[in-house]
């Protein structure tokens, strides 16, 4: 018997393609969705997607459903690309810590959760979470040689979870909620009164508040006004600190949770850098009322660690400040910044006794020219690199403008007493540079720049500043008692 042979055409070849096709394009589809089951609530477990997932607060019951829930993770000490809570119930103490790479104090924590996890590893969990993913997280792991594991792609931990800053910590024993605070709780002390059963002193967050741009202030805040400047126009205490801005248009302007310095960097915006606002801010007024009206940054980065929440707290609740005009007249040609500056100036005459200006100010700062002859760097391709460890504060820079480069450097030295200064002139340039030192020391960075043709010079120049001295009320009364 003679086989028959068939022969395929090219209509058979098609189909059979297109059959390819179809199954690889059914096997992608199915995979992506057990990838996004990992971390998405069943309807049956009770939580119908995440709007039906309730916030926990401290004292509740963690959930099954919590418990059982698949997370996606890397980094994982025994290898598992998906762990469950529930793999760590026996511990007497879990703590997740929410966190983020472009979050500097949470990058900073990071090495310390190793640490934590190797003195306590048989008491407690402890695991970090981002909604960032994965591609960025192994990035961010094996540039800064990271080995902690992480949760990635999380949107239901931060719902069970809700919090407005970062870094942010939840600690669970007993199978309920016991603390949820700043990542500043994660200390020798705090760990071991938790496994031991002990209290844990808490200073709170600020609440989450529910507030939205169409509410005024007036209505808002109308039970602690400060100060009122007509029937439109007043301060206001601070209502939360995590919602700090300044939004302005026809309709109002309304400056939300701040300190005075702050106010006045963003009064002056248009005439002083971002890096510049707080060295651009001259104080010629007794260092005690200066501490009412500037964060004590250094005092702060000083104190223990376990303190740090509650003064930060306390100091905040009583030195940040709302403040809101509402435009009664739509048709009136008004400068909403000019009435806000003003309100200012009479309220920190009449609460502090000071008086502000933004005028040129003969000061030392160091003055950055780049010669016209000098060229940059032949550019490599297309790719650029702008990296920054937090932890050392080295830096490198590839195909970066000097523009931006000078930018992170004063950025790094805001509070350096010397502002950094530059002539713009060809600072558009592309440049190669490898900061192998803190961009805080300032001599070291200052040489790097003088190998590629960019000069510094220690200088005195007229730089526009805003200037805080005595009001003239304040100056007579010293003026006669003296």
């Amino acid at each position: 018997m003679k086989r028959l042979k068939l022969q395929p055409n090219s209509s058979t070849l098609l189909h059979i393609k297109i059959l390819k096709i179809t199954v690889l394009v059914i096997l992608f589809t199915l995979v992506s969705m057990f990838s996004l089951s990992a971390q998405t609530p069943r309807k049956d477990s009770g939580a119908d997607g995440l709007q039906m997932i309730k916030a926990l607060k401290v004292g509740d019951t963690v959930p099954e459903a919590l418990w059982n829930l698949p997370l996606a993770v890397i980094n994982d000490s025994k290898v598992k690309n998906t762990i469950k809570l529930a793999d760590f119930k026996s511990k007497k103490l879990i703590i997740i810590d929410f966190w983020a790479t472009w979050c500097a104090p949470c990058i900073k924590m990071l090495p310390k959760l190793d640490q934590y996890r190797a003195k306590y590893g048989q008491d407690i969990a402890i695991l970090a979470v981002t909604d960032e993913t994965k591609e960025k997280i192994q990035s961010f792991s094996a540039r800064n040689n990271s080995s902690v594991s992480t949760v990635y792609e999380d949107q239901i931990l931060k719902k069970y979870f809700p919090r407005h800053s970062l870094p942010h910590s939840i600690w669970i024993a007993d199978d309920k909620l016991l603390l949820s605070n700043t990542s500043d709780y994660i200390t020798d002390g705090n760990i071991l009164n938790a496994i031991q059963g002990k209290p844990i002193e808490e200073f709170k967050k600020a609440e989450l508040v529910d507030y939205q741009d169409s509410i005024k202030l007036q209505d808002f805040l109308k039970d602690n006004v400060i100060a009122k400047y007509g029937s439109n126009r007043a301060f206001y205490r601070s209502f939360n600190w995590h919602i700090g801005r300044l939004k302005t248009n026809k309709s109002y302007l309304r400056y939300l949770n701040g300190a005075i310095e702050d106010m006045l960097y963003k009064l002056y915006s248009r005439d002083i850098p971002h890096y510049g606002r707080f060295n651009r801010l001259v104080f010629d007024i007794p260092d005690s009322v200066k501490k009412l009206l500037c964060y004590d940054y250094e005092k702060f980065a000083s104190m223990p660690i376990a303190d740090r929440s509650k003064w930060n707290y306390q100091w905040k609740q009583d030195h940040y400040y709302c403040y809101e005009f509402i435009n009664l007249d739509s048709t009136a040609n008004l400068d909403p910044k000019t009435i806000f500056r003003e309100d200012l100036r009479s309220f920190l005459s009449d609460n502090f006794g000071v008086d502000f200006s933004l005028k040129p100010l003969l000061r030392k700062q160091y003055f950055i020219t780049v010669s016209s002859s000098h060229t940059a760097f032949k550019r490599e391709g297309l790719r650029t690199e702008n990296f920054f460890d937090p932890n050392t504060r080295k830096a490198r820079f590839v195909n970066i403008s000097l523009e931006n480069i000078l930018g992170i450097i004063a950025e790094q030295n805001k509070r350096n007493p010397i502002p950094i200064v530059w002539d713009k002139a060809f600072t558009d340039q592309l440049y190669n540079i490898d900061f192998d030192c803190s961009l805080q020391d300032l001599p070291s960075v200052f040489a790097i720049l003088k190998k590629h043709g960019i000069q510094v010079e220690l200088c005195e120049r007229p730089l526009l500043s805003v200037y805080l001295t005595q009001s003239a009320t304040v100056r007579k009364e010293v003026s006669d008692e003296n």
